[in-house]
């Protein structure tokens, strides 16, 4: 599992003439920073990726409800019409709580997976295009999708972000001022 630490240091640098009070902040989440590498955003998922799932789930626990108050259900059945109901949502949770995309101001960082991981440093020097895109209902809700492609790879796609926007216009700027 991704654990979640803040990590908070400061540390006093000198050159010739100035003292600078450096203040580093360390994001632990299966990412390990370089030397002189800063989270710049870090991707979270909007609440509406669980829309359809939740849904399903909220109508088999109606039908669960109803069958209990009507006294119509074995223990065999209501666990599997809990299984069934709620499965598709534990399954999306577990998946978006397993995945991380970090931008730092060295490269895009993506984990991904539940039984096995994969973990993909992308330098912004290999990064060819940055795509946005939002269906009517992502637009309705505020979420969006946002693809990095990458030479002849496939695309990173990284799907229903919360402000979509705002973390393409991250990873861009990181990516202008390494390109300049």
């Amino acid at each position: 599992s991704t654990n979640y630490f803040i990590t908070i240091d400061f540390r006093i640098k000198t050159d010739k003439h100035n003292v600078v009070l450096l203040f580093y902040k360390e994001i632990s989440m299966g990412i390990q920073l370089r030397q002189d590498e800063q989270v710049q955003r870090e991707a979270h998922f909007h609440w509406s990726a669980y829309l359809v799932s939740g849904a399903w789930a909220g109508l088999m626990g109606l039908s669960m409800l109803g069958q209990l108050v009507s006294a119509k259900t074995s223990g065999g059945s209501t666990f599997w019409m809990l299984i069934i109901g709620f499965g598709p949502l534990a399954y999306v949770w577990l998946k978006n709580k397993n995945k991380t995309y970090v931008v730092t101001n060295q490269r895009l960082y993506v984990e991904e997976g539940i039984l096995s991981k994969s973990k993909t440093d992308i330098p912004f020097n290999k990064i060819n295009d940055i795509s946005f895109n939002q269906g009517i209902l992502q637009r309705m809700f505020g979420s969006g999708n946002v693809s990095v492609m990458t030479g002849n790879d496939k695309p990173t796609k990284m799907a229903n972000l919360d402000h979509p926007e705002q973390f393409r216009e991250a990873l861009s700027a990181v990516c202008h001022k390494k390109s300049v």
